[in-house]
């Protein structure tokens, strides 16, 4: 364990318990990034970590100024939505819902940095990081170089998700979702919040909805009578072994 980083030393891994040291070290991989600098932050750690310190905020202009490359990745959301667009101004932003964790990685070092523990008032900000790790191993920095690569590709633009908050847009997504206890809760909510269904299903498909879905339809006939909702439309085949579920 240590406060300080042996930055001459190549190949070395090094935990830093000191937050005063761990913002030196963030600000001397910025120092030495050339080509790139990434870093993935949940979106409590991204507003203290980057803007929180006038020497990570120069240090990150500096590197802007000289061309490298500024990706950041996290979860946008209508609590930092304003400090999101100023942030926007000095690196390209990804939207990824859910995202846990801190890390950064430059062309040759990379960073992990634990959540920090902040304390806000009106005349100071007061921000302890428990510990981080550094690590200028080449292999270390390949992996997360790769790691952040998923991840990015799987992002979305900070605009679009921007947009979503702001006009109340619902995303369009598609999701493919193999276990069944998920299914049928999908299916459930998207029969009770529907203006209008119509379905075109197999024969099976009655006696799916009468054996699962069976009361949930039963509250649309109800919103239906009360001209709350515009009715069911379904088109199947009916046979032996499903007549008995059609009335």
């Amino acid at each position: 364990m240590t406060n300080e980083i042996n930055k001459t030393d190549p190949g070395r891994i090094e935990v830093i318990r000191d937050s005063d040291a761990i913002i030196d070290t963030y600000v001397h991989i910025l120092h030495n990034a050339r080509s790139r600098w990434d870093y993935f932050a949940e979106a409590r750690s991204l507003l203290v970590v980057p803007l929180a310190f006038e020497a990570i905020k120069k240090a990150l202009l500096e590197a802007k100024a000289r061309a490298t490359r500024l990706r950041f990745i996290t979860e946008i959301t209508k609590e930092n939505i304003s400090y999101t667009k100023d942030f926007m101004e000095i690196v390209e932003l990804r939207h990824l819902d859910g995202v846990k964790g801190n890390f950064g990685v430059s062309d040759s070092e990379y960073i992990a940095i634990s959540t920090a523990d902040v304390s806000l008032s009106e005349k100071s900000l007061t921000t302890t990081i428990p510990h981080a790790v550094y690590s200028n191993v080449i292999e270390d920095i390949q992996q997360q170089q790769y790691v952040f690569k998923i991840l990015w590709d799987k992002a979305m633009p900070a605009e679009q998700r921007i947009r979503e908050i702001e006009e109340g847009i619902e995303r369009v997504e598609t999701v493919a979702i193999k276990n069944s206890t998920e299914i049928a809760k999908r299916i459930k909510k998207n029969i009770e919040s529907s203006n209008e269904i119509k379905i075109t299903s197999h024969p099976g498909g009655l006696e799916l909805i009468y054996n699962n879905f069976l009361e949930s339809y039963k509250e649309v006939s109800d919103r239906y009578r009360r001209g709350e909702h515009k009715g069911i439309r379904f088109i199947t085949t009916i046979n032996k072994d499903n007549e008995g579920h059609v009335t």
